[in-house]
């Protein structure tokens, strides 16, 4: 299986994975996330604008959500791709569309298409 999700990745620059999460997980990863989001906004903290919305460490909030950053066919396939010493570069939930609950329009970032530069041993890595 890791062998051709890696031959997908090499080829295509992306692998689609089937049914890594139920249909009930995702939900309930969802309300989690959904959760923090109102407590936070409740409590005046930043969470980007009614445009886009954003969550730093939301795995910090809630223990269950680390199953959305680390799982062993992920770190495997990582592990191959990258090395063993690979680690997470964006930690934060993002969410972009128009939430009404949120009266705040300044910006976050992060908006729009772009490309992040990134580094594999020193080396460039092309987008």
């Amino acid at each position: 299986m890791i062998n051709n999700i890696l031959k997908k990745i090499k080829s295509h620059g992306l692998a689609k994975i089937e049914n890594v999460f139920t249909e009930e997980e995702c939900e309930i990863f969802k309300n989690h996330i959904e959760e923090i989001l109102l407590k936070k906004i409740k409590g005046n903290h930043y969470v980007g604008n009614n445009n886009y919305q954003v969550i730093e460490n939301y795995f910090t909030h809630n223990t269950s959500l680390y199953k959305l950053i680390y799982f062993e066919l992920i770190d495997k396939i990582m592990t191959r791709l990258i090395d063993r010493d690979y680690v997470m570069l964006s930690s934060s939930a993002r969410n972009c569309h128009i939430n009404n609950k949120i009266k705040i329009s300044r910006k976050t970032s992060g908006i729009g298409w772009h490309t992040d530069t990134r580094y594999i041993q020193d080396e460039r890595i092309k987008p």
